[in-house]
């Protein structure tokens, strides 16, 4: 009891979850409920995700949470959103992403970080993005892959309104060149040539 008020501590634990149509393996964790607020979460499931904060049960429906990733299998993600990655993809990641204001459309900033993976046949040792938006748009800063030496910046937006949610995201070089979609583009590192090649099937 806290004054008049009942407060039930929770702990819910099962195999196999289904949320917001994603399966959720060994969903497991703890909680405060009280008639206005679910605090004090803390979640976990799969080989890699936590959950932890709180959520408002009155009118506004505000949250504050923030999901933990610790080495994650980049294949995971398949199983995780609507988004599905249909490449050939490695790698682990680690990382946290934050929510926070009205449950409908919070605001989420995080960043993620990458192990040595590839990409298609796009090989890296290394990607490290941080980003702040909303469910609709995450604007991308001070990301970048490292690939055999070489730093590549990621810039733009990922719009979640569109098909193709990497539509306006494009990496940039050292040298300032952007890279197209599809394309390896180089710079003499001696004169003022550039090699564009792309492989045709």
């Amino acid at each position: 009891w806290n004054g008049d008020q009942a407060l039930f501590r929770g702990h819910i634990e099962t195999e196999y979850l289904i949320f917001n149509y994603a399966p959720l393996d060994y969903f497991q964790g703890d909680f405060l409920f009280s008639p206005d607020k679910v605090e004090k979460i803390n979640c976990r499931w799969g080989k890699g995700y936590t959950l932890k904060g709180a959520i408002d049960l009155d009118e506004s429906r505000r949250v504050n949470v923030e999901l933990l990733l610790d080495a994650l299998n980049i294949t995971a993600f398949k199983a995780f959103s609507e988004y599905l990655l249909t490449a050939d993809v490695e790698g682990t990641v680690d990382g946290r992403i934050a929510m926070s204001g009205p449950a409908n459309n919070p605001q989420i900033e995080g960043y993620l970080s990458t192990s040595d993976g590839h990409f298609n046949r796009f090989d890296f040792s290394k990607i490290s993005v941080q980003f702040q938006g909303n469910k609709f748009m995450l604007s991308l800063k001070d990301s970048k892959i490292v690939r055999a030496g070489s730093v590549f910046y990621i810039r733009g937006d990922v719009d979640f309104t569109k098909e193709n949610i990497f539509h306006n995201v494009f990496l940039e070089s050292t040298e300032k060149l952007v890279l197209w979609r599809g394309w390896d583009l180089s710079k003499s590192v001696t004169g003022a040539k550039i090699t564009l090649q792309r492989d045709l099937t």
